[in-house]
């Protein structure tokens, strides 16, 4: 097969669907099959054109996700005129891809990661014009008719079909991952994690003033929290919020931290945090778990799937809950349930079938 996959973010950008991608690239080359990638140039200094094996990585030379929207609709036209099939995730790489399909003939398959919906509009950090124009563009690409909308869990197929995609073109593939032997040690370490992007949905406007009290009432613990830190509004809310409460020695910063080290960190963690509004699948959940790590979590979209191993789900959403759970963690009173894998060869292996069953009808 010839796949071209349209992604706004691939390799050395770092995150759970770049490595999904980078994954599945490399498996489709390895068993013969030709691969190019249209990607944006989100440094600015990455080669436009990177070949490697059968994968070719061509960059369109922006850094914002929403200008990749635009001005990645002519590379996509004309890498999509020699190939079978394209491949492509929500949001902003979907409408170019799907553009550059239907002028050439194309099959095309789409990767969709959460269905918002009516949450754009009770979501902390964003304004109301903002918020209009994403739930209407996310109410395109739901239009749009793709041969096949993946959903990478569960919650996520249910979101779809509720906002009218048709049950026979949705497949559930959960995301993927590595799983190795670890060796994990008990920790003495009193320090609870978050780790993630700074996104609107993450709960983050939840989590820093639930451990206020938490911190206060437990001078010897420490939040730990490992984010970019982009989006700059959001970076300097939390700050703001540190420095109000004079809770810098309580609460560790760290950014950009090399993959390595991120498990070194979360193994001296005693619990993981998820505080989320929604997830559609939650690489976090799901690599704590593989690490053996308990959970503290919302029980929004996709984490009562991913979650597993010992954990507390915190209800109803609100401040006072997870203050109230965060000591529940604390005391150790976890609930428990055996290790759910999501086996990266499986999710490769289901993206190869879905490609050849397309092609074929």
């Amino acid at each position: 097969m010839k796949i071209l996959m349209i992604l706004e973010y691939f390799k050395p950008h770092l995150g759970g669907v770049e490595t999904l991608f980078d994954h599945l690239a490399q498996e489709l080359s390895t068993a013969g099959h030709q691969v190019t990638i249209l990607t944006s140039n989100h440094t600015g200094d990455l080669p436009s054109i990177e070949v490697m094996d059968r994968i070719t990585i061509h960059r369109v030379n922006v850094n914002s996700r929403y200008l990749f929207t635009w001005k990645a609709f002519f590379p996509a036209y004309q890498l999509s005129k020699e190939v079978d099939i394209i491949q492509t995730t929500s949001y902003n790489a979907a409408l170019p891809a799907f553009l550059a399909a239907l002028i050439n003939r194309k099959k095309s398959v789409i990767t969709f990661h959460e269905v918002w919906g009516k949450l754009w509009f009770s979501l902390p950090f964003s304004n109301k014009i903002s918020a209009l124009f994403h739930a209407f563009f996310e109410k395109i690409l739901l239009l749009l008719p793709f041969n096949l909308f993946v959903a990478v869990s569960n919650a996520t197929k249910k979101r779809l079909l509720e906002n009218g995609v048709s049950g026979n073109r949705i497949k559930v593939i959960y995301n993927g991952l590595s799983y190795r032997h670890r060796e994990v040690s008990e920790t003495n370490n009193k320090v609870y994690t978050y780790f993630g992007r700074l996104g609107m949905s993450k709960g983050l406007d939840l989590l820093l003033p639930a451990s206020i009290p938490f911190l206060k009432e437990n001078p010897d613990f420490k939040l730990r929290l490992i984010t970019p830190q982009e989006p700059i509004h959001i970076y300097q809310y939390l700050q703001k919020i540190i420095q109000k409460n004079s809770l810098e020695k309580q609460i560790e910063w760290k950014h950009e931290v090399p993959d390595q080290e991120l498990e070194n960190l979360l193994l001296t963690s005693k619990w993981v945090v998820i505080p989320s509004y929604s997830e559609g699948f939650c690489f976090a959940a799901a690599e704590s778990a593989a690490l053996g790590i308990p959970i503290l979590a919302s029980d929004k979209g996709s984490l009562p799937e991913v979650v597993s191993g010992f954990h507390i789900f915190f209800k109803p959403h609100s401040i006072l809950s997870l203050t109230h759970n965060l000591k529940k963690a604390r005391d150790q009173k976890w609930e428990f349930k055996p290790l759910i894998k999501f086996e990266l060869n499986h999710t490769v292996q289901s993206y190869i079938e879905i490609y050849q069953k397309i092609l074929q009808d």
